[in-house]
């Protein structure tokens, strides 16, 4: 789809600017086979609900939504924006970290899966996942994320065993959580939830994307890796199409912040208006 975006001065531009963007392959079959009768309107798709939300569920005291999206699609910046909105945010990286620190239940499920040898004194022995990814996967005694990510990015085999210990432990961490909140909407921010089953979890999933091209781009000047690196980590992802086919929102942060948090607000404020006074 190719979506014609005029950007006026109250966006903080001097002039009116036409900018000629391609966002997805397929995306008019991607948003749900919408057909409108221009591009603009196409474009106002974006932060608008798409589908129903799953009303069967039941989670209580919040609302809980899941934001999601590929590698350098802009999720951590709309993660920071929810957040400033009174959004409790649950990162799923950093739970990650706070697991492989020790929690009982993570060290048992590595335990079981590569041996007892596998923990130290409640910890994820290092030692073990050097043996298991590489030596240069530790540095000065930490797990190198960086390093580890590139391996699991290109070996499935690898990936879907991290992924098959720390998917239940990151929900068990999820669901404490959620139990403890104060806040009216509750995030759950993961890079991967589609791929993990939980698209139909909770209420409503928020994908935010940017053209192929784009992600490449970013990747590159952001890691400082190959071209040829770059697209081999976004091919190990779930596609575009796919996250969004799965979604009840979606955003896209091609352009300038605040043209992603226009988005971002239009959602926030729907699901607000809504939804909430008629759940909690």
């Amino acid at each position: 789809m190719v979506v014609k975006l005029l950007i006026r001065k109250e966006r903080g531009l001097n002039e009116l600017d036409i900018q000629k963007i391609e966002l997805v392959e397929g995306s008019d079959e991607i948003l749900k086979e919408v057909k409108l009768s221009s591009s603009s309107q196409r474009y106002q798709l974006l932060g608008s609900l798409l589908k129903p939300p799953n009303e069967f569920l039941s989670i209580k005291p919040t609302y809980v939504t899941e934001l999601t999206g590929g590698i350098a699609s802009g999720k951590n910046s709309i993660s920071k924006y929810l957040a400033e909105n009174s959004c409790e945010i649950a990162d799923c990286d950093k739970i990650v970290h706070e697991l492989y620190d020790g929690k009982e239940k993570f060290t048992k499920a590595i335990s079981e899966e590569f041996g007892a040898d596998t923990i130290s004194y409640g910890i994820v022995d290092r030692k073990k996942l050097e043996k298991e990814f590489g030596a240069d996967t530790i540095s000065n005694g930490i797990v190198d994320r960086k390093r580890l990510g590139s391996i699991v990015f290109q070996n499935r085999a690898k990936r879907e065993k991290l992924n098959k210990i720390i998917w239940p432990a990151v929900s068990d961490v999820i669901q404490e959580r959620i139990k403890k909140t104060t806040a009216d909407i509750f995030v759950i921010d993961a890079a991967l939830l589609v791929e993990a089953g939980w698209a139909n979890t909770v209420r409503q999933l928020w994908t935010v994307f940017i053209p192929r091209e784009e992600a490449i781009k970013r990747i590159v000047e952001r890691d400082g890796i190959s071209e040829k690196d770059a697209i081999s980590r976004i091919d190990s992802q779930l596609s575009n199409e796919a996250r969004i086919a799965a979604s009840h929102v979606v955003f896209c942060s091609l352009w300038e912040v605040k043209e992603t948090q226009r988005q971002v607000a239009k959602a926030l404020n729907h699901l607000r208006q809504n939804y909430i006074k008629n759940f909690l």
